[in-house]
């Protein structure tokens, strides 16, 4: 029992010593500010529809983040639609703003009767890389993985029209 309780505490040690890590990792590194900046209707065929997402992020640090991956989605009238990750292959700049836009597959046995009054929701998890070695590490182990949020909704989709 004695010998339990010491793997127990050092085990919590262990975990505090990877959360204070985890937090040492980004010192000085604010998370980017981050925003849907549009959607974008491009195409609609009987197969379906094709949209634009595209999101902005401001990076107000000294220090350029790298973009390790999106995740994004898109929900009409509450029901999930679409899903995807994928590499958007950026980075956010030091002191500086930039886009990056990614396509959004809608089938067409999920486009709503009435585009015009759908409402729709789209997000994004945007996983970025905090430079420094701790912080790769840390980041290859999966103990620090830092990321920012966005989304948008709205009543009436881009480019709304009958379905074909």
């Amino acid at each position: 029992m004695i010998a339990m309780a010491g793997t127990r505490a050092q085990l919590g040690a262990v975990g505090g010593l990877i959360a204070v890590l985890a937090g040492c990792a980004g010192l000085g590194v604010t998370p980017p500010e981050t925003r849907i900046a549009g959607l974008r209707h491009v195409e609609t065929t009987p197969d379906g529809a094709l949209y634009e997402i595209t999101v902005e992020g401001a990076n107000r640090t000294g220090k350029d983040l790298r973009l390790e991956s999106v995740r994004y989605w898109m929900t009409l009238d509450g029901r999930r639609v679409f899903q995807a990750t994928r590499s958007p292959q950026a980075t956010f700049s030091a002191l500086d703003a930039r886009s990056f836009s990614e396509p959004i597959a809608v089938p067409a046995a999920a486009l709503p009767a009435d585009p015009a009054s759908a409402r729709y929701e789209v997000g994004a998890v945007i996983v970025y890389r905090v430079p420094g070695p701790l912080a790769r590490t840390l980041f290859e182990l999966g103990v620090s993985r830092p990321r920012v949020r966005a989304r948008s909704a709205g009543v009436g989709l881009p480019g709304a029209g009958p379905t074909p």
